[in-house]
């Protein structure tokens, strides 16, 4: 089933590891005609970003998912973020979370397993504001 994306005016969308960029003054309709790994501008997360745990387990799963050439030099960093939180945290919903990540990547569904973190993200940071009451709510974002 094809797959249509719409973008706003220079919004960026990766497939298949290609940056496309929308038309600069107008949206921009794409259709995706067969499996493709698709990553909108709004979920991508640049290596700068990766400042949390979490964020650095998202990295790693994001470029597991677009850049399947390289698949290999990110699935150690996968797995030694996935561990570290793993054998830090014990919050039910954190440990709930890093198996259903786990077993979405144990399958190849790394997209999946992105939908989970990006949840989990929201709940790191709001750990980090009950654990220090200083926190920033634009540093969370």
């Amino acid at each position: 089933m094809p797959l249509k994306i719409q973008l706003k005016p220079k919004e960026r969308v990766i497939i298949n590891g290609a940056v496309i960029e929308g038309h600069p003054e107008n949206r921009t309709e794409i259709v995706v005609m067969n499996n493709a790994s698709v990553m909108r501008q709004k979920h991508i997360l640049q290596e700068s970003e990766a400042d949390t745990p979490v964020k650095r387990l998202y990295f790693a799963l994001q470029m597991l998912y677009i850049d399947e050439e390289h698949r290999a030099n990110y699935e150690g960093d996968f797995k030694k973020y996935h561990k570290d939180l793993q054998d830090t945290l014990t919050l039910p919903v954190i440990v709930t979370s890093l198996d259903l990540i786990k077993a979405a990547v144990d399958e190849g569904k790394y997209y999946d397993a992105m939908k989970v973190a990006r949840d989990l993200i929201k709940v790191e940071a709001e750990l980090f504001k009950f654990a220090n009451p200083m926190w920033d709510e634009d540093d969370a974002e």
